[in-house]
């Protein structure tokens, strides 16, 4: 009988989280960076665990909005460690991509790489594979190494799924980037011009101040 009540409260509780959790994340994605980082402050903190992990993700995302990189690194790399377990590969992997962005964008490409590559899936999901090619475009930006891209047709793939994607100006920043050093300046400057379009933009000199340095040096 107490684990029977037990087992309500903690189903109720990560109901609960559950809910939090995606409410957040849409403030998130709508770019509205101090709603999201308000809504945060009154959700619970958990022991360690998926739950914990949850969250930390969260506040990881959010400090990044803010330009606040060393938080952003020091949450994800925990909740990295509290979801261990196998049947959290995806949440992992996505984890690991935040983390070689960010650390890509320090200009940390050793430490960006090895995340890169600790990627444990192949991701099909368009909006996963959009993240994960824009890593690596992230960190051939952060290495000044072009030869490094994907080919022009992964690139016009992903091109396809950011232009459709509200929440992607970082993602359009390097990838008129990636078109640029091909030569392709129609397709860069096609990219460019959505940028401002998208919830991302208000905060992207503050995430991604490099990218949001070359865009207004290349902007038409």
């Amino acid at each position: 009988m107490v684990g029977s009540v037990v087992l309500l409260v903690a189903t109720k509780q990560h109901r609960q989280h559950l809910r939090a959790a995606r409410q957040i994340n849409a403030l998130v994605f709508a770019g509205r960076r101090d709603e999201a980082r308000a809504a945060l402050a009154t959700m619970s903190k958990s022991g360690p665990g998926i739950l914990e992990a949850q969250r930390l993700a969260l506040e990881s995302s959010i400090a990044s909005m803010f330009g606040e990189h060393d938080k952003a690194i020091e949450c994800a790399e925990s909740a990295l460690g509290m979801a261990s377990a196998g049947r959290y590969r995806l949440f992992r992997d996505a984890i690991r991509m935040s983390l070689a962005s960010t650390f890509a964008e320090r200009g940390n490409v050793e430490a960006a790489r090895k995340h890169r590559q600790a990627i444990e899936m192949e991701h099909r999901n368009p909006l996963m594979r959009m993240y994960l090619v824009s890593t690596d475009i992230a960190i051939a930006f952060a290495a000044k190494k072009p030869h490094e891209l994907p080919d022009d047709e992964t690139m016009h793939e992903i091109a396809r799924v950011a232009l459709g994607f509200h929440h992607s100006a970082s993602v359009l920043v390097l990838l008129a980037w990636a078109f640029t050093q091909r030569g392709d300046r129609e397709m860069a400057n096609h990219l460019l011009e959505q940028v401002e379009e998208r919830s991302d933009f208000s905060y992207l000199a503050s995430a991604y101040p490099s990218l949001a340095q070359w865009r207004v040096g290349h902007s038409s």
